[in-house]
């Protein structure tokens, strides 16, 4: 398979599983939390999407970048959620650094284990 199509399938699969694990995270954190504690959740799940889709993006795509890829277009997607409807102040900067230190997070254990 030629190293374009890995890259891309591990953009799409690296976004998917982030979607996919902030999703669940943030059913549960609605259903369990109130108030302000559902954004705190939220922005856990960002991280938590960061890493897990970073993974997934840098197990299938084998480039160094990816996990960073991903953590760029999860941000990217989270603004669109930003501006959907009012959202505490501090909630802005910690999920971008929740997915920052999710990616990172990715980067290292993948480097460790598959020399991405």
């Amino acid at each position: 398979m030629p190293s374009w199509l890995k890259i891309a399938l591990g953009i799409l699969a690296g976004v998917f599983a982030g979607g996919l694990s902030l999703g669940l995270i943030e059913m549960a954190g609605h259903q369990i939390a109130t108030g302000d504690a559902k954004f705190a959740i939220a922005a856990v799940g960002l991280g938590v999407a960061g890493f897990f889709g970073g993974l997934v993006a840098l197990f299938i795509g084998r480039a160094k970048w990816l996990a960073w890829a991903i953590a760029t277009l999860l941000m990217a997607l989270s603004l669109i959620n930003v501006f959907s409807f009012p959202h505490p102040i501090w909630f802005v900067p910690l999920a971008g650094f929740s997915l920052l230190i999710g990616a990172l997070a990715a980067n290292r254990f993948m480097r460790s284990r598959i020399g991405a």
